[in-house]
């Protein structure tokens, strides 16, 4: 990772040379030695890299290195602060313009300082040079790819005995067996394996290539180990040599690429492309014109740890492979550790099951510590093995050190240290992604240019960890947007043997100045205590408490918070605010518009003065979520026009007129108009609410599908003044609809209906407070409302329940506050998939239909309701769930409903009904 921090400290140092700041000079000959001196490091860096991993004083020597860029880092930083306070105070007239000049008292103070600094810095890394010279590091040109050590692998099984592979086994067999008339019509089947180093991908395909079924298939057979080098004529000399046995020469590509389609031309023949890393789409699709000659039903066999290869050459989805169970770990750790017939030790059974977890599955793992346990017996031995870092253990050139350590050493440089950063989490914690980018943003890993805002980098070096295995267990949202993920133990404690400079735990806060460049404290001490000392740590860059107080990249859910400094603006880097959850915030700072460099600004408070206006988030090139409250303050349209909202590339919008006196002295006419011109850029528009607005019809954009194509969330919450709502049924993306407080809404859909599917995705409905509600659509048509799974109704009074009968995807039906409900219609037994119902506040339903297939069954807060259930509760034949909440006169369930020969019944839940409980 030192190469990634020297990287960095590198460009911000060539790039403040370039711009000649007037507060540098004086000391920017120094800046220049130290750029060269760092090139000059930097050549030796990828061998010492490497070799950190056997060698402890390489390891010293590139932490010294670390440490040294980091300060110098720190400076640099110091330096562009400094120069934007002078600019600052000179524009805002608190000191004069001259402040400027490097002749002014504090500009010739700070710079004395900095020399100062610079010299010693200077010094160190002269030390740091000449140290590097006993290591006899191999020097590396810039345009070298590396000199990583790559294994060699072959079609012969080497393993005795395989465990868990089975099955995995099997199934690609089959795939690759199959009728040649089952295949499409090209004749190349690309199928990859992907996983993590040590995993047994090559182990894996050396049993399908050996395999009976696949000798028997195929005409010809044919085995490349791939690994660094890809490129065409590499890759078709190897085929060529693995196919005829013979060696190639110096043939040119030509007649390279005709003596190969020669051999393969008509044949079915399987290709097994073993350890491949190359990511260029360009480099496999040349390779692949070339292989494509074979007869229907050739097959090459891919495997890699990449998911991006496996996507780029894969023409059929990857097969994942999976770690190993713990009863396989343990029966290959045993034939490593004990031998074939050595009888076990009761007590090292234990110790060893406990070292298979330690394992997670892993194999090469696995294998490699039960190999290194085969001829020790005691049992301090074994206890050792099983407290140690696994980094820390005797390893050689097969181990999972070494297949691990590859994937790291083969990262770009400046995804090394995002990869190392990762050490801050504990182990098998779930991280999420946003967070994650958003400390790499802190830790100024990542940064924008003029055509990539820094939160795009960091998704895109996020998949690219993720497809290169370094991540796993992703969860995702109702979009399909990865949320949160989870790393595997070993790559855990990878991260940590290169990373664990980076975070600092547990540190007594008075100590924390003294920690060189500490970069990321997380403790959970007193607030009051740490706040003097985290003062000194001028290298800091994310301070996070446990009591959901942190410091970082943003502001976020701060539920105290009340208000933001007047100059925030000084940080004309800043990308992100995150005020999420931020209730007693009530106003901005001022000019929140010249920060030039906001991407992301989740809430937006509209003020009445100048600085405070809607027309601040004119000039800013919002994305992502953007909440706007207190839309009752806007004066005119011109002031909504000037917010420049189709410039934003939201994804989540949220507009609200508060409910309050402002709100309510807006003309309704006008609130219509700024509605209308506050219509976002809504190609990537998914999530919109409108809270509060009292206009009388909604524009003409929230009705329209090539405005909302992609919207799958609406909410209009109390905009009690609208007629109808917008024309909502030929959304084709809308999955959940939400409308509550609307007086006037008597149809969900009000147009005439034509016989076309309407509501095509909608899953989800909640409509609450809709006094005049009388049906969902003014006519009832088969091809309304298909996909529509989940239901609540909540103070509808004059809905009608026959309404439903038409939405046969309904899953799960929550009647809420309707009082008046004495019965559902019979309609509702020809529901076939409906499962779950929830019955609140509907004390006077006495009567349900046959035919109902419930599963669960909620009845809460029926106070009124008599002394028994009625029997046609009873009469649910598949029931599983039953929960009866506050409920209290309530003395008895239904006669037919019998506990003790309902076998069906498998959970019971009884709350707030004390006649019942006795």
């Amino acid at each position: 990772m030192a190469e990634a921090v020297l990287e960095f400290a590198l460009e911000k140092l060539s790039s403040l040379i370039g711009k000649e700041l007037g507060l540098f000079k004086g000391f920017d000959g120094d800046m220049k030695k130290l750029c060269s001196m760092f090139t000059t490091i930097k050549a030796t860096l990828q061998d010492a890299e490497e070799k950190q991993f056997s060698n402890e004083a390489i390891k010293d020597w590139l932490q010294k290195l670390k440490e040294a860029a980091y300060e110098v880092d720190d400076i640099m930083d110091e330096c562009a602060y400094e120069e934007l306070q002078l600019e600052y105070q000179g524009v805002s007239g608190k000191v004069q313009c001259s402040c400027l000049s490097s002749f002014h008292p504090k500009n010739v103070i700070f710079r004395y300082k900095v020399a100062k600094r610079m010299k010693r810095i200077s010094e160190r890394l002269d030390e740091i040079a000449e140290e590097r010279l006993k290591f006899h590091l191999t020097e590396t040109a810039p345009e070298r790819s590396g000199v990583i050590e790559w294994r060699q692998t072959s079609s012969i099984i080497t393993e005795r005995q395989v465990y868990g592979r089975k099955e995995d086994t099997k199934k690609i067999v089959n795939i690759l067996t199959s009728d040649v008339d089952a295949f499409p019509s090209e004749n190349l089947s690309v199928y990859p394996i992907v996983g993590l180093g040590g995993l047994g991908k090559t182990t894996l395909a050396q049993l399908i290539f050996n395999h009976e079924k696949v000798v028997n298939h195929f005409e010809l057979r044919i085995w490349v180990c791939v690994s660094e080098d890809f490129s065409l004529n590499r890759m078709t000399k190897a085929i060529i040599e693995a196919t005829s046995g013979l060696t190639c020469g110096n043939l040119n590509l030509e007649p390279l690429q005709r003596k190969l389609q020669d051999q393969l031309r008509g044949k079915r023949y399987l290709l097994v492309l073993d350890d491949v890393w190359d990511d260029k789409p360009d480099n496999w699709q040349k390779l692949e014109r070339v292989l494509s000659c074979g007869a229907k039903g050739t097959s090459i066999l891919v495997t890699t740890r990449l998911s991006k290869v496996a996507t780029i050459m894969g023409t059929m989805p990857p097969h994942e492979l999976s770690t190993l169970s713990e009863d396989d770990g343990w029966e290959l750790f045993k034939h490593q550790a004990f031998g074939p017939k050595e009888e076990e030790q009761v007590e090292l059974v234990v110790i060893g099951k406990e070292i298979v977890k330690k394992c997670g599955g892993v194999p090469l793992a696995t294998k490699v510590l039960g190999g290194l346990l085969r001829f020790k017996r005691n049992e301090n031995e074994w206890l050792y093995v099983k407290e140690s870092n696994i980094w820390s253990l005797p390893h050689n050139e097969n181990s999972i050190m070494s297949a691990l350590r590859l994937s790291y050493l083969n990262l770009p440089i400046k995804l090394k240290q995002c990869f190392a950063y990762c050490a801050i989490f504990p182990k098998d914690k779930r991280i999420r992604k946003q967070y994650l980018t958003e400390l790499w943003m802190a830790n100024g890993f990542i940064l924008s240019n003029e055509i990539i805002d820094a939160g795009d980098v960091g998704d895109n070096v996020w998949n690219e960890l993720y497809w290169r295995s370094f991540f796993q267990d992703i969860e995702t949202d109702e979009f399909g947007k990865v949320t949160s993920f989870k790393m595997h133990d070993l790559v855990h404690d990878l991260a940590r043997s290169i990373g664990e400079d980076l975070a600092k735990e547990a540190i007594n806060p008075i100590q924390l100045h003294k920690i060189k460049s500490l970069r990321t404290y997380r403790g959970c001490y007193n607030t009051r205590k740490l706040y003097p000392n985290v003062l000194k740590c001028y290298s800091l860059r994310v301070l996070q408490f446990r009591q959901r107080e942190q410091l970082s990249s943003s502001i976020d859910h701060c539920y105290r918070l009340q208000k933001l400094p007047n100059n925030l603006i000084q940080l004309k880097a800043l990308q992100l605010l995150s005020l999420n959850d931020c209730r007693k915030l009530s106003s901005l700072p001022p000019r929140i518009g010249k920060l030039s460099s906001l991407r992301i600004l989740t809430t937006y408070i509209v003020g009445e003065e100048k600085g405070f206006l809607l027309e601040e988030l004119g000039p800013l090139k919002l994305k992502g979520d953007l909440h706007m409250k207190h839309l009752g303050r806007v004066k005119s349209v011109m002031d909504a026009e000037k917010a420049n909202m189709s410039s934003k590339q939201l994804n989540q919008l949220s507009l609200s007129w508060d409910i309050n006196e402002e709100s309510e002295l807006q003309e309704f006419e006008l609130q219509g108009k700024i509605l209308e011109v506050l219509q976002p850029h809504t190609q990537q528009l998914q999530i919109l609410s409108v809270d509060g607005y009292k206009g009388s019809h909604f524009p003409q954009w929230m009705s329209s599908s090539p405005c909302l194509k992609y919207l799958t969330y609406l909410q209009l919450w109390d905009c009690k003044n609208c007629l109808q709502l917008p024309t909502l049924g030929k959304l084709p993306s809308l999955k959940c609809l939400r409308i509550s407080k609307m007086i006037n809404i008597k149809y969900v859909y009000e147009e005439c209906y034509d016989g076309e599917v309407v509501f095509l995705a909608l899953e989800s409905l909640f409509l609450w407070k809709l006094p005049n509600l009388i049906r969902l659509s003014r006519e009832d048509g088969e091809n309304m409302f298909p996909r529509l799974s989940r239901l609540t109704i909540d103070e509808c009074p004059k809905l009608l329940a026959e309404t439903l009968q038409h939405i046969t995807a309904l899953k799960k039906l929550e009647l809420r506050d309707l009082p008046n409900l004495e019965s559902l219609p019979v309609c509702f037994g020809n529901l076939p998939l409906l499962r779950d119902l929830t019955i609140y506040n509907c004390s006077k339903l006495r009567c349900l239909p046959m035919g109902l297939s419930l599963r669960s069954l909620n009845i809460e807060r029926c106070r009124e309701a008599e002394e028994s259930l009625p029997d046609c509760f009873g009469n649910l034949p598949l029931l599983r769930e039953l929960r009866i909440c506050d409920c209290p006169k309530l003395r008895c369930l239904p006669t037919s409903l019998s506990l003790t020969s309902t076998l069906n019944l498998n959970r019971l839940w009884i709350e707030g009904c004390p006649e019942l409980e006795k």
